[in-house]
């Protein structure tokens, strides 16, 4: 139940022989979800023991959804309605010595509850899987479990809660090769797992076979771009950075509008992830840019990216070539930092995802 203890004044109507109080305000969570208890409280003068009912307006009348007996003071539960913007107020029955009185309205907001997560297309056998999301509205503590699709049956995996905003974090170990199909589930007011995301797939691939050579090009300098400072900051910097609360280290941000790597005579696969970074403010609205990466000259990807809460990853076959360039072309203002999150060249032979040379956008 909501705890409704905000102040209310009395509200003095056209009898002077009675006096109900206001309809109290919330303090406790909101907006509300169907199903979920509302409760009311105030108080009653000059006439104890008078009966309260509390009303709610519906299709143009006022309907009594609970009542109660008021001595100095009254209180009455009821169950949220089907979403949408209710009124509600409180009247205090006439008697034979007292007539009625009626309490100011107050409004209650009734949401559907909703859940999203977001996940990485592929992830390898034995690592983890991070499924990361929010719920609306929020429900500190709530459950939140991750269900996999077997066959005709949804199988839970893993379970958490909800933090005080309604974020969550869920992790498993990706199993067998293939693509699995996972959603996140989490509680409704009855406790009932019934508030369900989409569906998404995740690709699980072969593990890193031992020995095959990995080179992060955070720590390669690269060919032909600037290394210094703006005034805005670092025109290229290596680190670990942060999308949707994922961390990725051996990063690279840059302001750069091109630049490129030297590939090795090894290299068999190009890797990383395309994202724009976020201000100081951290806020998700970014300065568009089309990115495209090119192999040797030849363009294999092209994307415009508009916000900066996803990052779209990008594996390219590059087995004889030499160099890979990264470009970027402000659509419009300024244009926010490009970030490749932890980009690497390997001679390991991957499956090529994300390879696209007309521009899509990612919102």
């Amino acid at each position: 139940m909501w705890s409704l203890f905000a102040p209310a004044s009395a509200v003095s109507l056209t009898s002077t022989r009675t006096t109900i109080d206001t309809v109290n305000g919330f303090v406790g969570q909101r907006p509300a979800e169907p199903g979920e208890v509302l409760g009311f409280s105030g108080g009653v003068t000059r006439s104890p023991g008078r009966v309260v009912i509390l009303q709610r307006f519906s299709a143009r009348t006022w309907v009594t959804v609970g009542r109660a007996a008021g001595a100095s003071s009254w209180r009455v539960s009821t169950t949220a309605p089907a979403p949408g913007r209710y009124s509600y107020r409180a009247v205090a029955l006439a008697t034979d010595t007292a007539t009625s009185a009626v309490s100011a309205t107050r409004s209650v907001t009734v949401i559907r509850p909703a859940i999203t997560h977001t996940s990485f297309a592929a992830v390898e056998a034995g690592r983890l899987l991070t499924l990361t999301g929010s719920a609306s509205p929020a429900r500190p503590a709530r459950k939140v479990q991750l269900w996999e699709l077997r066959g005709p049956r949804w199988v839970a995996l893993a379970e958490g809660a909800q933090s005080t905003t309604g974020t969550f974090t869920l992790r498993i170990r990706a199993g067998t090769i293939g693509r699995h199909t996972y959603r996140v589930v989490t509680e409704t007011a009855n406790k009932g797992f019934t508030v369900r995301s989409v569906h998404r797939t995740v690709t699980t691939t072969p593990a890193s076979t031992p020995g095959f050579r990995a080179t992060r090009l955070a720590d390669v300098t690269p060919l032909g771009a600037q290394v210094g400072q703006s005034f805005q900051g670092p025109l290229y910097a290596t680190g670990t950075f942060t999308i949707m609360g994922r961390l990725y280290p051996s990063s690279v941000r840059t302001v750069s509008t091109r630049f490129s790597y030297a590939l090795g005579a090894a290299a068999s696969t190009f890797g990383t992830a395309l994202a724009l970074a976020p201000d100081n403010r951290n806020t998700t609205v970014a300065g568009p840019r089309v990115i495209e990466v090119r192999v040797d000259g030849v363009l294999r990807v092209r994307r415009l990216l508009v916000t900066v809460v996803q990052a779209v990853p990008v594996t390219l076959d590059v087995r004889g070539h030499s160099t890979v360039t990264i470009s970027s072309t402000i659509v419009d203002g300024l244009g926010s930092d490009v970030l490749l999150a932890t980009p690497v060249v390997t001679s390991e032979v991957r499956p090529e995802r994300g390879v696209n040379t007309v521009s899509e956008p990612v919102r």
